[in-house]
């Protein structure tokens, strides 16, 4: 059964992509919307690492995939932006409080890394973010995938979609662009924008969406 991961910077279609991937798949799609979700649904409150040891940590992990795996196939937004625009791309949000100590951090670290690996092992399902490239990269199952564009198209679009300056866009996009690197490199010792990392790397600035998802899925070998 098919896994993609997609990674993908803020101010381009990465997202409306990852979906349609999801949906010619007829997989599962795991966002940062649906593990915050899921994480509400298993009961984890914001403040649960605070305290944890292993075992609990194993816990709280197996809560929340059993949350993820009993939501719905192909989660549809009605009238969502095209852009991936969120404003805090850090793949601890929705698990820590607001200012979390870097035991906290390192902790929500490993149960995401958890998460995502057995939810992998079922297959049939597009993860978009998360690291998730990093976490999967050894395994011969999974296809990642990255989402690019040029730092001008990614203002434009940015400043267009969420009606903001040009000047917020550029400043959004920078906080994004380092958070997601310092996150990668900190739990995984590799560069977030380095190529080799991923199996196919896409221009959203020269490829509409339904192209992208073609590609996307044709690079899929059979059986995989």
């Amino acid at each position: 059964m098919p896994v993609v991961t997609l990674s993908r910077m803020l101010g381009t279609t990465g997202d409306a992509i990852a979906e349609g991937v999801a949906q010619a798949l007829g997989g599962r799609l795991v966002t940062k919307a649906t593990l915050y979700a899921a994480a509400q649904a298993a009961g984890i409150s914001p403040v649960a690492l605070a305290d944890l040891d292993g075992a609990t940590a194993m816990s709280l992990a197996d809560r929340l995939i059993a949350a993820v795996r009993s939501m719905p196939m192909l989660p549809r937004s009605r009238g969502a932006s095209l852009l991936d625009a969120s404003p805090l791309p850090v793949a601890h949000e929705g698990f820590l409080p607001e200012t979390p100590t870097q035991y906290e951090l390192d902790e929500s670290a490993r149960l995401l890394d958890r998460v995502i690996r057995d939810l992998a092992a079922t297959g049939n399902l597009v993860i978009v973010g998360r690291a998730a490239h990093a976490i999967l990269r050894e395994r011969g199952d999974a296809l990642c995938v990255q989402i690019v564009a040029p730092i001008e198209y990614r203002i434009q679009a940015l400043a267009q979609g969420e009606n903001i300056t040009v000047r917020e866009a550029l400043a959004r996009i920078r906080a994004s662009d380092r958070t997601r690197a310092d996150y990668v490199r900190r739990y995984y010792n590799i560069g977030w924008t380095d190529s080799a990392q991923f199996d196919l790397v896409l221009n959203a600035a020269r490829l509409p969406v339904p192209v992208a998802v073609k590609l996307i899925v044709s690079a899929l070998p059979p059986g995989r």
